[in-house]
């Protein structure tokens, strides 16, 4: 997100690059250097400075001091180095640069070099005018030719920049991939420049209401893509639902009557086939979620083709609607390619949730099951390539911003330099990415002191440097069953809380408050008097039904009317828009009901809820 974007107070003069042959990503950032040399520099009193690396850990380069700005200039070949900043005698990460690295087991700051004899791109949008300058290589050469993105832009020889006109372009977003080479030869480092025209143009995310997708059970719109049955569970098994679907609900204009501008949808990746055993080691399941990938850049045949994946963004960025996919950044399933032919890069440790294996005191080293490898994001050969997988879907699929999974049982360096890494590549000329986390937490009760360490474990993932935002589960856990479901609480208690995540959060975060998720049964069962099986996840426990009492209905238009005027990007799960019912996951992942089958208590809520989406327009 562009407001999260460091500002430097540090010059360093790197080009952020995925460097090594490793990797099959070709996205490059859009600094670059002109010498042959990386200057790196450090403001601030001290008496000495030094600059240690990768390079030659045994060999400490002094840094020259004027007027309190040391800097040192390193000839370094195209790589990546881990290297710390040595104030008088003490190691420091480079307060410039948020991204991270371990080598030998301890954690440095981590050094992008460049190809020094490659030109670069940098880029700014000025009303209806875009200007891309150009940056030689070391040894000077000009461009050859025009870049074929800039056709019929003029050429300014004294900046060496292209002015190219944006007068008549359609309305919606535009990505312009900038590539070229120098007339040495010397291919130039492409520049992504996504940017939109039109009314929607002026969406801010602080005005986001984000409708949260389950791919396979919304609306099933190509049945030639169904998969087979794999004996799973009631309710576990794939159902159909595709990006065709969702295309079909976008063109309808469905979402944009909901007031809807955002789509988050679970993942894309090729996920396992067959079924894995759920939490009670009993039932199995399938991975119809997405969240047990099998390939790091294949979609998954069953959602659709990679035309229709295309087909659909397109269909909503038509529409202003932005869309976010939900990246898998903590495991894969035990198919992966990547554990197959890489299993170094992967941890082994306790099954989260089990005797001894807390979630939050084992978060960085317990595994989800057995089959879920959890990903050693330590490794730096790991951790780059999620990176650029992550990379290529965003770039590949125009994506407008994402929802990481699990954030909580990844090391920071996971956030930090995956958040640098994007918002070097798709933040140029000021496209707001929205980078939205997961960090699972809950609400210690009604003393602010005692959910300190809830609001901080989330914190730690947000900043200058981190998360735009999060899911807001001290908010959810704090009010929505103990004020709209029991009653037990009032509406000054829901006043507190609501306010507490105004001042709790890292200043600057956008968050998401929700009433409704794929990980909780659904509200109007909790709501509903006349069950008991709100929470029960198997046919044979007994399930909820629909309610029949209209006191489910009122309770949920209560809840979606405080969370619809709340402060920050609230989020509406499927069909919680007209109160579908169900139990513990997978009874709260039915498939979407259209219209035609709703009863007269639904489809008032769904008019209500309609009516309170568009007034966030």
């Amino acid at each position: 997100m562009q407001m999260r974007r460091s500002s430097l107070a540090v010059v360093l003069l790197l080009l952020f690059v995925m460097a090594s042959p490793l990797y099959s990503n070709d996205v490059r950032a859009t600094e670059g250097r002109s010498s042959t040399a990386t200057t790196l520099t450090y403001i601030g009193e001290a008496t000495s400075v030094q600059l240690v690396g990768e390079w030659d850990w045994d060999a400490a380069l002094e840094m020259n001091n004027s007027s309190g700005i040391w800097s040192v200039d390193v000839e370094l070949t195209e790589g990546l180095y881990c290297y710390k900043i040595v104030v008088d005698g003490t190691y420091l990460f480079d307060p410039s640069n948020p991204e991270r690295a371990f080598c030998d087991g301890i954690e440095n700051s981590l050094l992008r070099v460049d190809d020094h004899l490659r030109p670069h791109y940098t880029a700014s949008l000025a009303e209806h005018h875009l200007h891309i300058t150009y940056h030689a290589g070391s040894t000077g050469a000009p461009h050859d030719g025009t870049p074929v993105a800039l056709s019929g832009a003029t050429w300014d020889s004294l900046t060496s920049t292209w002015n190219l006109s944006l007068e008549g372009l359609a309305d919606g977003k535009h990505s312009l991939k900038i590539e070229g080479v120098d007339t040495n030869g010397n291919v130039a480092y492409d520049l992504l420049v996504p940017f939109w025209r039109g009314p929607h143009a002026s969406f801010v995310w602080e005005d986001a209401l984000i409708y949260m997708v389950m791919t396979d059970r919304f609306v099933n719109g190509n049945q030639s893509n169904d998969g087979l049955a794999t004996g799973a569970a009631q309710g576990a098994d794939w159902q159909g639902g595709d990006f065709a679907g969702v295309t079909q609900m976008i063109q309808s204009g469905y979402f944009s009557n909901l007031g809807v501008n955002a789509l988050w949808l679970t993942p894309f990746n090729a996920a396992a086939n067959g079924t894995g055993k759920a939490a009670d080691g009993v039932h199995d399941v399938s991975a119809f979620h997405g969240y047990w990938p099998t390939q790091a850049r294949e979609v998954e045949p069953r959602l659709g083709t990679e035309e229709e994946l295309h087909a659909m963004v397109e269909a909503a960025h038509e529409g202003g609607i932005r869309v976010m996919m939900d990246f898998v950044v903590n495991h894969v399933h035990e198919d992966h390619e990547y554990f197959q032919n890489n299993p170094e890069w992967f941890n082994s440790g306790c099954i989260c949730g089990q005797e001894n294996c807390d979630w939050t005191e084992h978060r960085l080293d317990c595994q989800f099951t057995s089959y879920m490898p959890d990903l050693d994001w330590k490794n730096r050969n790991a951790s780059e390539q999620f990176i650029a997988d992550a990379l290529w879907w965003m770039e590949e699929y125009n994506l407008d911003g994402a929802r990481i999974d699990a954030v909580k049982h990844v090391e920071n360096l996971a956030v930090s330099n995956l958040v640098a890494q994007i918002n070097e590549r798709f933040e140029t000329v000021g496209n707001d990415v929205y980078l939205k986390g997961e960090t699972a937490m809950g609400w210690s009760g009604h003393s602010l002191e005692d959910n300190q360490a809830q609001y901080g474990a989330i914190n730690d993932y947000m900043g200058p440097d981190g998360l735009d935002g999060q899911a807001d589960f001290v908010l959810y856990h704090a009010v929505v069953d103990n004020v709209f479901v029991s009653g037990n609480e009032n509406y000054q208690h829901l006043d507190y809380w609501t306010n507490r995540s105004q001042d709790q959060y890292t200043p600057g975060s956008l968050m998401v408050p929700y009433v409704g998720s794929h990980d909780v049964s659904r509200f109007t069962s909790r709501a509903d008097t006349g069950t008991g099986d709100a929470y029960n996840q198997w046919a044979e426990d007994g399930l909820p039904g629909q309610p029949g009492d209209v006191s489910a209905y009122h309770a949920a238009l209560q809840a979606y009317g405080w969370l619809l005027t709340t402060p920050g990007a609230p989020l509406l799960y499927y069909g919680d828009e007209y109160g579908e019912y169900g139990g513990a996951d997978p009874d709260n992942r039915h498939m979407y009901r259209d219209a035609s089958q709703w009863s007269e208590h639904e489809a008032s809520l769904f008019e209500n809820i309609s009516e309170l989406g568009q007034l966030r327009l």
